[in-house]
């Protein structure tokens, strides 16, 4: 989520950024948005409102299109290009109506368009919608997240707890799998691999032997040599080893430079 934290609604009715060319206009659809209660900021033109809008991203953005030097479809395609502001909502407000225009603002990824001159109800109606439901969406991306999280920690302890359990019944190789699932980082660090495929690697490292736990112990620890019947148990630890569901973000793995 890159407006990125969750807004509360006890923090206020919402903040927004209004853009407009025209001083007039610009005045007249900030107070009336203030009058309603919005925190509201105000840009005179495109290259300020791109300014504003990284520095302190709003909730919402109600954008002209006709402005000089650059237009509003511009100023919307640079935001959805930046990462502080892509998910940031626009509504167009222009005298615009031919249905290309809109189609174009739509395209570059507006949520809604609405034509001057405006009334008064329906533009705070779109605006309080849209208020509404982006703050529904970070508040269920910020649950999605916080819940994905408290299963990542819960699924770290279960690994941990395995490995362990491994280590316990062959202290003979105790620490091989920390060792292996620390190098396998390591090489997957220098390979500069993702966050999601590094943490999928050290975790199936750390599990890589779990097959061990299907093998008596008199055979793991025994400290002669191990008869037909003996290593071919051994060996089967690879048929009993599955893997895990580490994690659903873990992607294939594609090597930069092959």
């Amino acid at each position: 989520m890159t407006i990125s934290k969750y807004h509360d609604n006890s923090i206020g009715l919402g903040k927004i950024l209004v853009v407009d060319d025209t001083p007039a206009t610009l005045k007249l659809l900030t107070e009336l948005l203030e009058t309603e209660g919005y925190d509201v900021r105000s840009a005179i033109s495109g290259e300020l409102a791109l300014h504003s809008a990284a520095s302190n991203p709003p909730e919402l953005i109600l954008l002209d299109v006709r402005m000089p030097i650059m237009d509003g479809f511009e100023v919307c395609r640079l935001l959805k290009a930046q990462l502080e502001t892509r998910d940031v909502p626009i509504i167009f407000v222009s005298a615009l109506s031919e249905t290309n225009d809109k189609v174009n603002g739509f395209k570059l990824g507006a949520v809604d368009f609405i034509t001057k001159p405006y009334q008064r109800e329906e533009l705070l109606i779109r605006v309080r919608t849209h208020l509404e439901m982006t703050r529904l969406r970070n508040r269920l991306e910020f649950l999605v997240d916080d819940r994905t999280n408290e299963l990542r920690k819960s699924m770290l302890a279960f690994v941990t707890a395995i490995a362990s359990t491994v280590e316990m019944r062959d202290p003979y190789t105790a620490g091989h799998q920390r060792r292996t699932a620390h190098l396998a980082s390591a090489i997957a660090r220098e390979l500069r691999l993702s966050e999601n495929q590094i943490e999928g690697l050290n975790l199936a490292s750390v599990v890589h032997d779990i097959g061990k736990i299907r093998v008596p112990a008199e055979i793991l620890c025994k400290p002669g040599k191990l008869d037909e019947f003996e290593f071919g148990l051994i060996k089967r630890k690879r048929l009993i080893t599955h893997v895990l569901p580490l994690s659903s973000k873990i992607q294939i793995f594609n090597i930069p430079g092959q």
